[in-house]
């Protein structure tokens, strides 16, 4: 059985080498044109079956689900619909990695360019992780995660203790959010990056609060 979709390039291998073992590759190719059409639709009935049998990852079962409410199964269809749910699956965990990874990891030390485009840049990827990802980080995550990645930078760290005794004298008991604390950064990022003659080279519109 398959039960991981972290496997699938692995399992559509196995399945191919299988299917053409027994001389069933064509009951999944859609440009095939049996000549005992028959035997080409048992033999495809038999493949659904085993497709269904076999197939237990929620992905999987997805499409699996989608093609049983057609009037008629159409197994290359559904070959191709698999394996392109499975990719673009893969794809999309892979670019939540790297931004996670991004996001929890990189350091301002290693930044060469302006600092502005650095705070682009973090909230560029914390924007996009949130679209992607299922379980958001929240503002306040985020926050804590860029106040870790530039307290060694040019005094940005001391902004965040700045914002909490501000609160401590207002009386202020909400926590530092992500915008408040990245606009911050920002306004000082232009200063610094002014006095060092350096200008922000990144283009996007910098992005407005996120879920989370």
């Amino acid at each position: 059985e398959f039960k991981d979709p972290a496997f699938w390039h692995r399992h559509k291998k196995d399945t191919l080498d299988t299917l053409e073992s027994f001389d069933l590759e064509s009951t999944i190719d859609p440009g095939y044109f049996p000549t005992n059409k028959r035997l080409h639709d048992l033999q495809q009935k038999w493949v659904w079956r085993v497709f269904k049998d076999k197939l237990k990852d929620n992905i999987s079962q997805d499409v699996i689900l989608d093609h049983e409410s057609k009037p008629t199964i159409d197994l290359p269809a559904f070959w191709a619909d698999l394996c392109k749910r499975h990719e673009q699956s893969m794809s999309r965990e892979i670019a939540l990695n790297q931004k996670l990874t991004w996001i929890q990891t990189y350091k301002m030390q290693k930044w060469d360019g302006s600092d502005e485009d650095f705070f682009l840049r973090w909230s560029k990827e914390f924007l996009e992780y949130n679209q992607l990802a299922d379980t958001k980080i929240t503002h306040d995550q985020a926050a804590i995660a860029l106040k870790h990645a530039v307290m060694d930078v040019g005094k940005y760290g001391e902004l965040w203790t700045q914002l909490k005794s501000q609160r401590m004298t207002m009386g202020v008991s909400t926590k530092i959010g992500f915008q408040e604390y990245h606009d911050l950064c920002i306004i000082k990022a232009q200063i610094r990056d002014t006095k060092r003659g350096i200008r922000s080279t990144i283009r996007w519109v910098r992005p407005a609060h996120s879920p989370g």
